[in-house]
């Protein structure tokens, strides 16, 4: 690559993203060291060699190498690591700004806020305050009271640049100065909710939801169902403003700003400013930012008559992201962005000049035909080219990969720039409708074709989603050397053959091994136990799993997540539940049990029943049948010959101890519990989940425990992920039989 930004750009975000996620100062001296040697091996051979050509390119990796690790360390030890020891977990009284409009969940109101002062100091961090009740505080304003800054682990925060988080428990005492000058910034809020409002107003709640995310990046309303379609279907992207959007909306207004503006230099730089706007508009989230810095090059280039270079504009759009804080390089959705574009940049010409071969020639010159075909196989090349760029991080983030991800981009991909447009339409004559009564009319037209396409792309997104095998999961080792060994060979081959003539053998060779890892993964899970967590900020909601059997041992959560819930057991669980426990009977606690029994039914249900029941879930376990109720204080049940459950009573609820046959336990812990009241011999457990005010905790012994409690996490999680020590952030499976073959 000879290229020396682009190197530059991409070394130093592979080093510090690297440093992110490993957390040590090995790497970083591993780094450093080959940075060194290889700066000073390419020297001696410069000097050794006459008349050699310079390799800029390659003392830029050097380069970028040395930036990394020299920028990650002192953010860390000169800001990160002082500014937490200083004021983490301490009372202190803050002045910050807003920085966002807030976020309701889990009954909270979420501020996303840069401090100005601490204790008098001036300090620049950031903050996550929740509160129970809405704070009349807008994009900017200033913020002022006393706090306790609580240190956050979350990876997502910090690579965003939340420092600290904030619990209030009442409002009171906060003090609020209004930001009356001009903001950037606090614009493109106001156009965003204006536009936020046609929506609504125009269009229907799903539709609406869609549109918000589709054109401004907003999925906050979107139904977590809906988005694990996308993603399970393997278009996430779809819905996440990056390059595509940008290049529909910039090429959009370049097209205008062209006819209106002949000066060269007006149109350019008006496009310019659309495009600075269109990224506030959108919150300026890293994909965004990443993909408007490629576009205003591109633009810019047209003032010089040159056409700029894709990489290196790629590298220029990184630096200027991570240049403040070198953590950015840790954000998911900026390095999903990066080698997505990246993969599309190195694979998208060849694997396109591979697909249309010789035969294409015959019929290009057939118009209709010829265009068509090249329009799918443009589709098909982009998708596969952006899989591979993305497939590592896919796998080692999400664990999974999407089987029908080409054929829904094939379906829906090609209607991106119709629907975008379409909807901009809608808007411009919404707001137009406003002067002149008569462009209500030509905004409902493009409403009406804008909502047919998009029940078109979410109705095909729903179905090829819930395929039983629309995609994979890649826990196990077997799959992760599959994705290793495909890569490997890509690499290699797009290495060594230049016209890709070794990707028929490299397809067939990837084809085979996943077939033989899909079998051993099979044939390895047999009569494994897995152990299900769900943290939806309302309580435990726990399910067991072993081959075709499944037991749900806790239902509690909250009614805004009942659709998610329900969606994940169902992708889950094969046919009806095998056992069904509703135990706790009060607030929040059985929340899904009536939905669980009408929408997936159960073989055999464990049923606690006190005058704190809720009659829909009475009426659903009296219309499933085959009830067992749990009367006395303790209770046994046993499940597959595989785990005895004991039952002990706690309060409006009962403890769940469950003795798995290889000798593992597990302990369920009910809302409000006293473990004094718990005997001595159910105290330990391999497992422990639980949270809600839990009283004498000090008595409990475990190897993990899984905390319910925190509901400060920012929006639900129903994705599978390995056992970790992040079990705040993320729901666990845990292979019950062979605990100790992975990281805890």
């Amino acid at each position: 690559m000879k290229r020396p930004l682009a190197c530059l750009g991409i070394t130093y975000l592979a080093v510090i993203a690297t440093a992110f996620y490993v957390k040590s100062s090995l790497f970083l001296w591993a780094v450093l060291i080959f940075a060194i040697c290889f700066a000073i091996a390419l020297t001696v051979k410069l000097l050794l060699k006459k008349r050699v050509k310079v390799p800029f390119d390659k003392f830029m990796v050097c380069l970028a190498m040395l930036l990394g690790v020299i920028s990650y360390t002192v953010h860390t030890d000169c800001y990160f690591v002082p500014l937490r020891e200083k004021y983490g977990d301490t009372d202190c009284y803050v002045t910050a700004r807003v920085c966002e409009k807030p976020e309701y969940k889990y009954e909270r109101y979420y501020y996303t806020l840069e401090t100005l002062t601490i204790d008098d100091e001036e300090v620049s961090a950031g903050v996550i305050l929740s509160c129970p009740l809405y704070i009349d505080a807008d994009i900017g304003d200033i913020i002022s009271t006393d706090m306790t800054l609580l240190n956050t682990d979350n990876s997502y925060y910090i690579s965003n640049g939340i420092n600290f988080t904030v619990k209030a428990e009442t409002n009171f005492g906060i003090e609020v100065e209004k930001f009356t000058g001009f903001s950037l910034y606090k614009l493109s809020s106001q156009i965003r909710e204006s536009i936020s409002h046609i929506f609504d107003n125009g269009m229907t709640e799903e539709n609406s939801s869609f549109f918000k995310a589709l054109v401004l990046g907003d999925k906050s309303q979107m139904p977590e169902y809906t988005i694990e379609s996308f993603r399970k279907s393997g278009v996430s992207h779809f819905i996440v403003v990056s390059g595509l959007h940008m290049s529909v909306v910039g090429m959009c207004f370049l097209f205008i700003l062209r006819k209106l503006l002949k000066n060269k230099f007006l149109y350019v730089f008006g496009s310019c400013a659309v495009i600075v706007l269109y990224m506030g508009i959108t919150g300026f989230s890293p994909s965004v930012v990443r993909a408007g810095v490629m576009f205003i090059v591109y633009v810019i280039g047209m003032l010089f008559n040159r056409k700029p270079d894709s990489f290196s504009s790629l590298g220029l759009a990184v630096l200027i992201l991570t240049a403040a804080n070198p953590y950015a390089g840790g954000n998911i959705g900026l390095l999903l962005s990066v080698t997505a574009t990246l993969g599309i940049l190195l694979w998208n010409g060849r694997i396109n000049a591979f697909l249309k071969g010789g035969w294409f020639e015959v019929i290009k010159e057939k118009k209709f035909i010829g265009s068509f075909t090249d329009i799918v196989l443009s589709c098909v090349s982009v998708s596969l080219s952006a899989t591979i760029g993305v497939l590592p991080l896919q796998v080692w983030f999400f664990q999974e990969i999407s089987l029908v991800g080409i054929v829904t981009n094939l379906l829906i991909v090609p209607l991106s720039s119709p629907i975008i447009i379409c909807a901009l339409l809608f808007v411009l004559f919404a707001v137009l409708s406003g002067f002149a009564g008569f462009f209500v009319y030509i905004s409902a037209a493009f409403g009406f074709i804008s909502q047919i396409l998009s029940g078109y792309v979410l109705n095909t997104v729903k179905f090829l989603g819930e395929l039983p095998f629309s995609k994979i999961d890649v826990k196990d080792n077997f799959y992760i050397f599959w994705v290793i060994i495909t890569v490997a060979m890509f690499a290699v081959g797009g290495r060594f053959k230049k016209k890709f003539g070794s990707v028929l053998p490299i397809v067939t060779a990837s084809f085979t091994i996943l077939v033989a890892c899909i079998l051993a993964g099979n044939l390895w899970g047999i009569g494994t136990m897995k152990l299900h967590v769900l943290r939806n900020g309302g309580g435990n909601t726990v399910l067991l799993t072993i081959d075709n059997k499944s037991a749900m041992l806790s239902t509690a959560g909250k009614y805004n997540f009942d659709d998610e819930v329900i969606s994940y057991i169902e992708s889950t669980v094969k046919g009806k539940l095998s056992f069904l426990a509703v135990t706790e009977n009060y607030k929040n606690s059985g929340i899904y049990a009536d939905e669980l029994l009408q929408e997936i039914g159960a073989e055999n249900v464990l049923f606690y029943h006190n005058e704190k029941t809720d009659e829909e879930t009475i009426n659903a376990i009296d219309e499933n049948g085959n009830v067992t109720y749990l009367q006395q204080d303790t209770g046994e049940a046993t499940l597959w010959n595989k785990a005895i459950i004991k039952y002990i009573k706690e309060g409006n609820g009962f403890y769940q101890y469950v003795r798995i046959s290889e000798g593992y336990s597990l302990l369920i812990i009910p809302k409000m519990a006293d473990i004094e009241n718990l005997p001595e011999e159910y105290r330990y457990a391999d497992i422990i989940v639980g949270g809600g005010n839990i009283k004498n905790s000090q008595l409990l012994s475990c190897m993990i425990f899984v905390d319910t409690s925190d509901d400060d996490y920012k929006g639900t999680n129903l994705i599978n992920y390995d056992f970790t020590a992040k079990t705040k952030d993320e729901n666990v499976v845990l292979n019950m039989s062979r605990k100790n073959e992975k990281s805890h």
